[in-house]
């Protein structure tokens, strides 16, 4: 998501007045190479710069994912997130992520710093008539 904060119409001279505000990252793969049960759309990276914080674009960016996810017709919108990540956490969890069931943390591995998180995708909706 660009952003362009400057007052007028001329280009951008790279002095800070516009630019990236977030991206997203993802790729759809499979929650198991060897041995493949679910299709996933996998939140690779999500980054929204320092000055564009708290202002939903975060949100706005999963919310695009999940419409995508239900769109390509995975069964589940998956990312990693650090333990030690508290606002992160607490964005995904608020948009309904949990612990996913292949989580390290629920199979005997509960120091590892991070945590899968997964959640089913939005339903597809039908285009406007």
């Amino acid at each position: 998501i660009g952003v362009d904060d400057d007052d007028d119409d001329e280009e951008d001279d790279g002095g800070g007045g516009g630019g990236l505000a977030a991206l997203v990252h993802f790729r759809f793969e499979y929650d198991d190479e060897d041995d493949p049960e679910r299709a996933v759309l996998y939140c690779r990276e999500l980054q929204v710069a320092a000055a564009h914080r708290r202002r939903g674009l975060g949100r706005a960016c999963m919310a695009m994912l999940s419409r995508i996810a239900g769109l390509g017709g995975v069964e589940v919108l998956m990312l990693t997130v650090l333990k030690c990540n508290g606002p992160a956490r607490a964005l995904y969890e608020s948009l309904g992520f949990r612990v996913d069931r292949d989580c390290p943390s629920r199979h005997g591995s509960p120091h590892e710093p991070y945590l899968i998180l997964s959640m089913p995708p939005a339903p597809p909706t039908p285009p406007p008539q």
